[in-house]
């Protein structure tokens, strides 16, 4: 009896995968497969010949408002947009110009009216004309020209800006072009590391950076200085030796020496001597001599 209830059971299981399977056999004849979302309703009817339905997108994203700054950045967010979303080409101007703010929107407004856009590629490039940077600045110039004025990372913003407006290929290109503009103290400690790629060569600036920094805090005391900027010229070793240093004893007090030329010597002979004293005048000057006499010419007598 027991053997007999397997039995059934058994008998009616094989039943039910052989009518899964010929359910499998008439789908693939007609070449139309069901696919269930993950929560077990039916999204729709897909073809099965190798074809896999688009992923259920719930991801949201807000486009940027464009005010006529970083025409370059905002371009780009634009056209992630549309690739991920897989936006129709009809559909791409009214998206981008529902996404346009201040003085860009009279601009848009004048643009339809004289010349419209057939497409989205037309519209960015004259915006890229219009808001964009100059077209006499050439990008690959001016990072060739660039060199670290602040922080490290001030320094790596600016090189990637331009960076992404050129083609300078390969890689240790812009490694070597990222290393040559960096301040000297730090780009003589990179270059010595030999660093393999650029953002190894950013890691290692960085690294250096904050190393210097910690030196002069640590050197200074409270008084600490940007590691962006060079030592004041105080705190040289060269200025500290050059610099006039108080003598360890005061230097004592030396007499004037005599200088025979403030006071001539006078040479008088006899014959004046004795002529003077019958007239009764000074040896030096013309008046009467006196006890008192103070005379103003005051010379040595030989």
């Amino acid at each position: 009896m027991e053997r007999a209830r397997v039995t059934e059971a058994t008998d009616l299981k094989m039943a039910a995968i052989q009518n899964s399977i010929a359910q499998l056999l008439t789908h693939s004849q007609t070449g139309v497969a069901h696919y269930a979302s993950p929560q077990g309703s039916y999204i729709g009817n897909y073809p099965s010949h190798g074809f896999r339905p688009p992923p259920f997108r719930r991801t949201h994203f807000d486009l940027p408002k464009f005010d006529g700054s970083d025409v370059l950045s905002w371009i780009f967010s634009v056209d992630q947009y549309f690739d991920f979303y897989r936006v129709l080409e009809e559909e791409q101007i009214p998206i981008a110009a529902m996404h346009l703010t201040g003085m860009v929107v009279p601009w848009f407004q004048m643009s339809q009216r004289s010349l419209s856009f057939r497409s989205w590629a037309e519209m960015k490039r004259a915006m890229e004309i219009e808001f964009g940077p100059s077209l006499f600045e050439s990008p690959m110039e001016l990072l060739f020209k660039l060199q670290q004025q602040g922080s490290v990372a001030e320094y790596y913003t600016n090189f990637v800006t331009l960076a992404n407006r050129t083609n300078i290929n390969p890689p240790d290109a812009l490694r070597d072009c990222f290393i040559s503009g960096l301040r000297a103290d730090i780009r003589r400690e990179v270059k010595a590391q030999c660093p393999p790629s650029l953002t190894r060569a950013v890691s290692l600036a960085r690294l250096y950076e904050d190393k210097f920094s910690t030196t002069w805090k640590s050197t200074q005391g409270p008084a600490t200085y940007c590691s962006t900027q060079p030592p004041p010229p105080s705190l040289t070793a060269k200025s500290i030796l050059a610099s006039p240093l108080p003598p360890l004893l005061p230097t004592p007090n030396q007499r004037p020496s005599f200088n025979p030329n403030r006071n001539p010597i006078r040479r008088l002979s006899a014959a004046e001597q004795q002529t003077r004293r019958e007239k009764g005048l000074c040896f030096w000057c013309d008046e009467k001599f006196s006890p008192t006499h103070k005379c103003p010419n005051k010379n040595f007598m030989l």
